[in-house]
């Protein structure tokens, strides 16, 4: 399978697995959320006048979104797809990497989508979730650790922006902190013989 119509397949099963749930109404946390990027825009301060027990990053990524483009939660809908996508073709990506086959890659970003795109996962109430924003942080990581194995300045940058990646990650839920600890594995992993692929 060519790579242009596997991106195209991902694409449209993404869609297909989103567009269902744009008519849903916000879920709880969603809505919590929703209201307090509302007082951040309005001029309340984070942890001062607006109390969130996560990281920061969840809110400020729904303020950015709905202060550029608009105080609906569509907004919000469609930043979750496109997280989603991005996730997916990353992961046909890696494991066509790894593999040498399109259609696992394909596979894996399809398994991804059935998921993260809601059906596998309770439909509306995980739209909007800083589970499916990480996501393309941790993918993006990964992406940029697959072929370092050599000590160049490019392989440098491409750690260091990997612990970038993870570290943004951990601002939205901090759930994502084992990345980091994983990550120390890292400078270790051709000396031990540990397998790029794992």
């Amino acid at each position: 399978m060519r790579v242009e119509v596997a991106a195209v397949l991902l694409v449209l099963l993404s869609l297909g697995f989103n567009v269902p749930f744009w008519d849903e109404p916000p879920g709880r946390d969603q809505g919590i959320f929703l209201a307090e990027a509302a007082m951040m825009l309005d001029g309340a301060a984070l942890y001062v006048d607006v109390w969130e027990n996560k990281p920061p990053g969840v809110l400020l990524l729904y303020a950015a979104a709905l202060g550029t483009f608009g105080r609906t939660y569509g907004v919000i809908q469609v930043l979750d797809w496109l997280a989603g996508l991005i996730t997916a073709l990353g992961l046909m990506w890696l494991v066509r990497h790894a593999t040498g086959r399109t259609g696992l890659g394909v596979a894996a970003g399809a398994l991804y989508l059935a998921y993260a795109g809601g059906v596998l996962f309770g439909g509306f109430w995980v739209t909007g979730q800083p589970e499916v924003f990480m996501d393309p942080l941790i993918v993006g990581a990964l992406l940029l650790l697959r072929s370092r194995e050599e000590a160049t300045a490019r392989s440098r940058l491409g750690v260091l922006g990997a612990g970038a990646l993870a570290g943004l990650a951990v601002v939205l839920k901090y759930s994502a902190l084992p990345l980091l600890a994983l990550g120390l594995l890292h400078p270790f992993r051709q000396e031990r013989g540990l397998k790029p692929r794992l």
